[in-house]
């Protein structure tokens, strides 16, 4: 099975929650913290349960997400 590293920008998250609602394996949450334009934005989290469906990345307005595939069969 292929891996897959997930990382959400901060800077350019506006937090509209987009990716959360797509992903079936629930990898982005809030953070619970703000960046400087004022935005809650998500985080990558469990990324080890990422199956690169890719969807988080067709969804994203604000192209904030970077899915890397780091090994695997």
């Amino acid at each position: 099975m292929k891996k897959y590293t997930v990382q959400i920008l901060s800077e350019r998250c506006k937090g509209c929650g987009l990716c959360r609602e797509v992903c079936s394996r629930q990898v982005p949450e809030n953070s619970g913290c703000f960046n400087r334009h004022g935005y809650e934005y998500f985080r990558a989290a469990q990324t080890e349960d990422c199956v690169g469906c890719r969807r988080c990345l067709m969804v994203c307005p604000d192209f904030s997400i970077e899915l890397t595939e780091t090994g695997g069969a």
